[in-house]
């Protein structure tokens, strides 16, 4: 399922440059509309159930933001797990961020995705799972991989590095248990001292994908 949704209020935007990243909620033109069967063919098995190309009409000169508590609405709705917004087409501004923020959208300022980056709490998504690992006789770093495999019902071909890592949770279609979740280890201090060096560099990626909107946290509780 998708965490993330392009919004894309321009004519220029490449839409079949994102629509492996996001599902796309674009501005309707004539060619969006020419190529949008073949984009919702090439791309549908990726998001499915949810709508992977969705276009909507915008009369400039209608601002944009005026459009988006609406939109909003219908996104959430047909995204369940809705986190974070990319909007393409516009430019930052200090009304822009007033707007989204009523929406219960921030600004993130940095991340490797295209677009102008809006996301909110996790707390904001319905019903969170605790996905709980018991760090106690953990001695080396494969044991924090395992626990994690076990707890998402991994394949046993899951690589084992931060790349694959990262592959796994924020793009999702590996693990039988996919987003929104949220890990916590108990007895962490009873780890041994590579297990516990490899759960700091776990907790740090998984900081890393939220900071980027990912419904995902790590919590440490002992």
């Amino acid at each position: 399922m998708a965490w993330q949704v392009a919004i894309v209020v321009d004519d220029e935007t490449d839409i079949s440059q994102l629509l492996g990243m996001m599902p796309v909620w674009a501005k309707s033109t004539a060619a969006r509309r020419a190529s949008a069967g073949k984009l919702r063919n090439d791309w549908e098995k990726l998001w499915h159930p949810e709508p992977v190309l969705t276009l909507f009409r915008l009369e400039f000169p209608v601002d944009p933001i005026t459009v988006f508590p609406e939109l909003l609405t219908t996104l959430e709705d047909h995204h369940p797990i809705l986190s974070c917004l990319r909007l393409f087409g516009m430019q930052p501004s200090q009304s822009l961020k007033e707007r989204m923020a009523r929406s219960e959208y921030h600004s993130v300022e940095r991340s490797s995705y295209p677009g102008l980056g809006f996301v909110r709490e996790l707390s904001s998504l319905r019903e969170i799972p605790e996905l709980i690992l018991d760090a106690e006789g953990w001695t080396r770093k494969d044991d924090v991989y395992n626990a994690f495999f076990a707890a998402v019902r991994s394949p046993n071909w899951h690589g084992r590095n931060r790349d694959a890592l990262n592959d796994s949770i924020s793009t999702g279609g590996i693990n039988e248990v996919e987003l929104p979740y949220r890990l916590v280890v108990h007895n962490a201090t009873r780890a041994g001292a590579g297990a516990r060096s490899m759960l700091a560099l776990f907790k740090e990626l998984v900081d890393d994908i939220h900071a980027e909107g990912c419904p995902v946290e790590m919590k440490i509780v002992d």
